[in-house]
C-alpha cells in the first residue's frame, strides 16, 4: 500500500493524491474510493497503483484513521 495526501477531490469524487514516496501526482477515480466515506483536501489516504485508460491512477482509496 501507498500513502500519501489528498490534493484536490471534486464533489463527483474526481481528484489527486501527493504520494509521501514519489514525486509528482495520482489521479483518483470516484471507481476508485473504497467504501462511501468522501475524501476532503489535505487527507491522509492509503491505496494502490494502478494502470488505467489515462495512466498511473489510485486505487482502492481509503482514509487514515486519525
Amino acid at each position: 500500500m501507498e500513502v500519501g495526501t489528498v490534493t484536490a477531490i471534486s464533489a463527483d469524487g474526481f481528484g489527486f493524491i501527493a504520494p509521501d514516496q514519489h514525486r509528482g501526482e495520482i489521479w483518483i477515480r470516484p471507481r476508485s474510493l473504497h467504501g462511501d466515506t468522501p475524501l476532503r483536501e489535505g487527507q491522509r489516504v492509503e491505496y494502490v497503483l494502478a494502470v488505467g485508460l489515462l495512466g498511473i491512477e489510485a486505487a482502492n482509496v481509503r482514509p487514515l484513521e486519525a
